[in-house]
């Protein structure tokens, strides 16, 4: 759905535009997909983020920024484009901005100054089924044009295919603003139940808001793996790795092994106990669902030594924003 809706925004916004033909484009292998950046560009990625710059050793040479990200608060088109756009200029003024007529995302251009070159940029953003994509591409004004501008934006964008998946399994259905659905509790469950490798990843990206401002002033990116491995005497290990970027700093990495114990209470509360001597974490289990080949398990969390609050446990659906979801694969035999 995803791929269609992109192609039906590149169709529909480059017969909206006069461009001069952008220079020939040639795929990248990403992690999980392949985007076409052009020809002889030097392309760097991390965690779903795809800088390709013309020049390297020029400052006042084109780039690319692309971002191909979870998008779970629903953050509008609009605000994608001004954080994105904030990445590669200052002092934007927006020119031009529209919702893309007769399909799907967002687009703006706008003039700009990086490094003292004035720049001229070209954003397009889709956010659809809990998705964000976002191409930024920024030159000299002198050379917009010539590169492309808007199309060349839009066609980096369209070119993105993600993989296939090796072997699909079936998977809980989602729901309308994209977030999977499993059923709620039947009945009480056991340490035994989550017996088994447990596995949720995450990435969030969001923008600062200056307080005394009120404007944009910077971002922060944060991509996650998590992993538990529970046993069916309620014995818990869990692995975090994370990578988290923001403006104006280099991106790092945070990792994080853990062990000690778990148990659920008969009103849903998951409750863990590290070794480590940290806050005790407390998980309210809100869905379950056990098929031939997974298991998912509804979490909404984390919560600490104060325990669940009231309305959580009383209220399904209060809070959703903090639900996350981890699935256990049946090995087969």
């Amino acid at each position: 759905m995803l791929q269609v809706m992109k192609l039906l925004l590149a169709l529909t916004l480059l017969c909206q535009i006069a461009f001069a033909a952008p220079p020939p484009l040639e795929p990248f292998r990403g992690k999980d997909l392949t985007i076409s950046f052009p020809r002889g560009w030097k392309v760097a990625q991390q965690e779903g983020i795809y800088v390709a710059q013309q020049d390297p050793d020029r400052k006042d040479a084109a780039g690319i920024l692309f971002v191909d990200i979870p998008n779970p608060n629903n953050t509008s088109e609009e605000a994608l484009i001004e954080v994105m756009s904030g990445q590669v200029a200052k002092d934007i003024v927006v020119t031009t901005k529209a919702a893309i007529q007769g399909g799907v995302g967002h687009y703006a251009i706008a003039d700009g100054t990086s490094d003292g070159v004035k720049v001229r940029l070209a954003a397009v953003a889709v956010a659809v089924a809990g998705k964000a994509i976002v191409c930024v591409f920024v030159s000299k004004v002198a050379d917009f044009d010539g590169l492309g501008g808007l199309a060349l934006a839009t066609q980096v964008l369209a070119s993105l295919t993600p993989d296939a998946p090796a072997a699909p399994a079936p998977a809980p259905a989602p729901a309308g603003n994209g977030k999977l659905t499993v059923p709620p509790l039947t009945r009480t469950l056991t340490v035994g139940d989550l017996a088994g490798e447990w596995t949720r990843d995450d990435s969030v990206m969001s923008s600062y808001v200056s307080t005394s401002t009120g404007n944009y002033a910077g971002y922060s990116a944060i991509s996650t793996n998590s992993k538990w491995t529970i046993d069916a005497r309620g014995n818990f290990a869990s692995k975090l790795d994370a990578t988290v970027a923001q403006s104006g700093s280099k991106a790092y990495q945070v990792s994080e092994n853990a062990t000690g114990t778990i148990s659920i209470s008969a009103d849903g509360d998951l409750k863990i106990v590290k070794k480590t001597g940290t806050k005790v974490t407390h998980y309210q289990i809100r869905g379950w669902e056990v098929r031939p080949d997974i298991a998912v398990i509804k979490l909404n969390g984390p919560y600490y030594d104060d325990g669940i609050p009231a309305r959580i446990k009383s209220e399904p659906t209060y809070g959703d924003n903090l639900s996350q979801y981890w699935v256990r694969v049946t090995a087969k035999k």
